[in-house]
């Protein structure tokens, strides 16, 4: 399902935590992912280059970056949670809500 919106196993965390944060350091959603810094940095980069993210110094910490999502990715973070939603209708269904 994801695949299908340009996304990695992976990813889709990042662009809901990003859309429900506004904006964070990459260090800050590295450690909110329990991800290494490299990983959470590869990850972004990727994601910057197929238009999902933006990334801008922090204006705080010359060493830092703030990452946001673009207007494709409010898109694809609405889509997600629909997804995700629809993902649990389906594996639920036929389960009583105490079984849920």
């Amino acid at each position: 399902m994801l695949a299908e919106h340009g996304l990695y196993p992976g990813q889709e965390q990042v662009l809901l935590l990003v859309g429900s944060v506004g904006s964070s350091t990459q260090a800050a959603l590295a450690k909110a992912l329990r991800v290494e810094a490299p990983t959470m940095a590869k990850i972004v980069r990727r994601m910057v280059a197929r238009g999902f993210l933006q990334r801008e110094p922090s204006p705080t910490d010359a060493r830092a970056w703030q990452v946001s999502l673009t207007a494709t990715g409010r898109r694809a973070s609405a889509r997600i949670t629909e997804l995700w939603d629809d993902l649990e209708q389906r594996t639920g269904a036929g389960f009583s809500p105490s079984e849920r």
